[in-house]
């Protein structure tokens, strides 16, 4: 969905959240991301930090699809939990 003629981000994320709560109700509000609850979100916060990735280098699989696609495909071995 796309919000057409709205003077800011904020005004575009409220017609977004009004017309899908409207539409959808409660699939809304569980599906609907962030924007479903905008009470939760601080316009002041600061950004946050991101973590690093704490992986080894991913195994990279070249493929070709039957209607002759080629596809990357990315796995990274899953962390090891500590018990």
């Amino acid at each position: 969905m796309r919000v057409i003629n709205a003077p800011d981000l904020k005004a575009k994320a409220e017609a977004l959240t009004k017309f899908g709560t409207f539409f959808a109700g409660i699939l809304f509000q569980d599906y609907g991301g962030l924007i479903a609850c905008p009470e939760f979100v601080d316009p002041n916060a600061p950004p946050r930090e991101k973590r690093p990735l704490r992986v080894s280098a991913p195994e990279t699989h070249y493929f070709e699809t039957s209607d002759k696609v080629q596809l990357r495909l990315k796995r990274y071995k899953a962390a090891r939990r500590a018990r």
